[in-house]
């Protein structure tokens, strides 16, 4: 019978997907929850049949001594977090996105996990789930011919939302590098606070309101971003779903269009003599090569997919598509968009800026 991995989750209202499918892997063991909100804790608790539950993560990590920890906490809090599950002995570390706030904690991050051979994946599941896995296989067949260009949109801030969509333009453009990129960012006046919390605040960190930028990849392939009040609107549009993680593909040949969360099909595509299509979600539309995971609801879910990948990473260090490096590169992104913004200058990279530009952006108004 193959090894389980103990495994304990901090974090319960992101973090109780994560539980659950713990909780129903056959390469796991859910060994305890941690939140510091009783109510939440107590109910996860009772709903996953977990009998350990702990409101003190360092308690937690200390009498369990698990093989996994899966941080799903506040944004501000990934860095102690993961810094304190390596000290404690893990053999692996599922961190929530973003990976952290700013570079130089991702970069700290990553540094103890390569130190201490923690293996690390980043939770930006999108990239393994079947609509997008079957958009990058078109592509990859040459679909849409020739791709020029990939466009986002989401509502949310930069780092909580607008690094999935991030994280998604790099997967489809084949996770190329971005020779460089300019960002525009606007943020309303909001009170300061020493807690953090409350307007102009989420996760524990500033943000902003609106945010749009244009990137190009290796190769010319253009990218173009949206977020909040700069997302397309799709609210009264005739297609569900439109105005979250709205993502298209140009080529030569057409387009193809995931225009949103709940969209039905998941994937149209466009060809240049108006015929609209649905994308099959498995196999290859040409014939070509291994199916595709699976849709939501068919043999085993995306998360399932994602864990058990994550447990083969562990156990016999094979490749994640959700690794802490691409999770890093993610991140980079979203700080250019914001250095962009501060500076009013194109950025190329490597960056160069390892802290957070959206609070030296505030720091300079409030001097100003």
């Amino acid at each position: 019978m193959a090894e389980k991995l103990r495994a304990v989750v901090v974090g319960l209202n992101m973090g109780k997907t994560h539980a659950r499918t713990v909780s129903v892997s056959d390469r796991f063991e859910l060994a305890a929850v941690c939140d510091l909100k009783a109510d939440l804790l107590a109910k996860a608790a009772e709903d996953l049949g977990c009998a350990k539950a702990y409101a003190d993560y360092g308690e937690m990590l200390a009498k369990e001594r698990p093989d996994v920890v899966v941080v799903a906490s506040h944004h501000s809090a990934h860095r102690g977090m993961v810094m304190e599950a390596c000290a404690a002995g893990v053999r692996g570390i599922y961190c929530e996105k973003p990976i952290s706030v700013s570079m130089r904690e991702a970069k700290e991050m990553l540094a103890e996990c390569g130190r201490r051979g923690v293996r690390m994946v980043v939770g930006h599941q999108r990239r393994m789930t079947g609509a997008y896995r079957a958009m990058r296989r078109a592509i990859e067949d040459g679909v849409i011919g020739d791709v020029y260009m990939v466009r986002a949109s989401c509502p949310g801030d930069m780092l909580s939302d607008g690094s999935h969509a991030l994280n998604s333009m790099l997967y489809l453009s084949g996770d190329r590098g971005v020779e460089w990129l300019e960002g525009h960012v606007t943020r309303d006046d909001f009170p300061i606070n020493e807690e953090k919390e409350g307007p102009g605040y989420r996760q524990g960190h500033l943000i902003e309101q609106g945010a749009m930028a244009v990137m190009e990849f290796e190769g010319g392939m253009r990218g173009e971003l949206f977020t909040g009040r700069c997302r397309v609107n799709g609210w009264n549009l005739p297609y569900p779903g439109w105005a979250y993680q709205d993502i298209e593909v140009f080529g030569t040949k057409g387009r193809l269009w995931r225009c949103g969360d709940s969209s039905e099909p998941p994937v149209r595509v466009y060809d240049h003599e108006g015929g609209v299509s649905a994308l099959p979600m498995s196999g290859r539309p040409s014939g070509k090569g291994p199916e595709v995971d699976p849709p939501h609801g068919a043999r085993r879910n995306d998360m399932v997919v994602v864990f058990d990948g994550f447990a083969d990473m562990i156990l016999e260090g094979a490749p994640h598509e959700m690794d802490g490096e691409k999770g890093m590169r993610t991140l980079e992104l979203v700080t250019a968009v914001f250095e962009s913004s501060r500076l009013g200058r194109r950025m190329t990279f490597p960056l160069g800026q390892d802290e957070y530009p959206l609070e030296l952006m505030v720091a300079d108004r409030l001097k100003a």
